[in-house]
């Protein structure tokens, strides 16, 4: 595992958890940019999580993404009528 990898949509992630934007200013980016011409290699993207395929999956993810009790009424009734 490489110290960097790269970020979908531009950047790096450094040691998995500090983002670093694609700006040659940023003293990390310089950063990272020497150490990739030393030779190294950042790891690839990670793919992008997966959407939910079913019915179920889909009123789901709606209630978990719920901000309100209006929207949680409403994701409940799809996720309830995706049941059948």
């Amino acid at each position: 595992m490489a110290d960097y990898r790269l970020r979908d949509g531009g950047g790096v992630l450094y040691l998995g958890r500090i983002a670093i934007p694609p700006d040659p200013l940023n003293r990390e980016w310089r950063k990272y940019q020497g150490w990739l011409a030393a030779g190294n290699t950042a790891d690839p993207a990670l793919p992008p999580p997966t959407r939910p395929t079913t019915p179920e999956e889909t009123a789901l993810a709606a209630v978990a993404a719920a901000r309100t009790i209006d929207d949680l009424k409403a994701a409940l009734s799809a996720y309830f009528a995706a049941q059948g």
